[in-house]
């Protein structure tokens, strides 16, 4: 189905939690069908719970696997260095990226943390 939109939504026509567009597919077994998909939007699950698969409007079962190669975050690309965070935090992005620091610096100070205790989840 190579070119066909794919959609993990919890009914057709509902606002859906993933789609992407089919780049490749091959049959790997009588049953099983291996898709590579460009994701247009959110993120695709195993779980039930999030929703059911449809490909070009037709349901089909929930993958087995999500696999996201080459797929990292931003910390992931300064560090190899696991660093669990202590800290969430959220922004938006009409505010000055220096005011954010600056309330994360304020929350650090105001804690008492040291650097290697500031790690924080952005």
């Amino acid at each position: 189905p190579v070119g066909k939109e794919v959609i993990q939504s919890k009914k057709p026509g509902a606002v859906p939690a993933a789609i992407g567009i089919v780049l490749h597919s091959e049959q790997t077994s009588d049953d099983l069908v291996t898709l590579s998909v460009k994701i247009k939007k959110g993120r695709f699950t195993t779980n039930t719970a999030d929703g059911k698969m449809f490909i070009d409007g037709k349901s089909c079962s929930l993958p087995q696997e999500i696999i996201c190669e080459g797929s990292v975050s931003y910390k992931e690309l300064l560090s190899a260095t696991a660093r669990v965070p202590a800290w969430y935090c959220s922004h938006w992005w009409g505010e000055p990226i220096q005011s954010f620091v600056t309330c994360c610096k304020r929350h650090a100070h105001l804690r008492g943390l040291t650097h290697v205790e500031g790690k924080y989840w952005v």
